[in-house]
């Protein structure tokens, strides 16, 4: 799959700003798939090159939840990852976008990020080498401030997912309402 790695995330990005509601949901899944199943740093290297070419808003939010997605994905690893950098600077410079969603797709990251790092003086330090004065401030500024909102936030939606995918399972309607069962084909 890496070698046809360059056009396909090409293709599954500009699909993605698409309009249509079901097209752009399966891009986000095949996205979220290629960064689970190939290395992070060729998904890195050629969302970078994306990078250069998004004046969409929404190409850019697509390119934020990919960066997102490697962060969730290296989870404490990223001290050790050898890109960190550049993912660190492209995910700082997000938070200064233009657009909200893309501004809230990079929050998230760098929450997942702060809870994916066992320590926060390896936090710290990371964030430090890394990003520049202005960057360091906002990002601490985001940490400091807003953090359990988002952790809220998810995790209701999470349970919401779970609790309607367990009652689908049981055959029970969503309000407690016994669902009639299926007939097998």
């Amino acid at each position: 799959m890496e070698p046809c790695l360059d056009p396909v995330i090409k293709i599954l990005l500009k699909k993605g700003s698409d309009t249509n509601h079901f097209i752009a949901q399966c891009t986000d899944r095949c996205l979220l798939s290629l960064v689970q199943h190939c290395q992070e740093q060729k998904v890195l290297q050629i969302v970078q090159l994306q990078n250069m070419n998004s004046k969409s808003n929404a190409y850019r939010l697509k390119i934020c939840q990919c960066l997102q997605h490697i962060v969730k994905s290296l989870g404490n690893n990223i001290l050790f990852f050898k890109e960190s950098d550049k993912l660190l600077v492209h995910l700082a410079n997000y938070l200064f976008d233009a657009s909200q969603d893309v501004r809230q797709a990079a929050k998230v990251a760098f929450v997942c990020m702060s809870q994916a790092i066992m320590g926060q003086n390896e936090l710290e330090k990371l964030l430090q080498r890394v990003l520049n004065e202005v960057q360091y401030k906002k990002v601490r500024e985001y940490l400091d401030k807003e953090p359990t909102h988002l952790i809220t936030n998810q995790g209701s939606q999470i349970d919401f997912v779970i609790t309607t995918a367990a009652n689908n399972l049981l055959g029970q309607h969503p309000h407690g309402k016994r669902m009639p069962a299926s007939k097998p084909q």
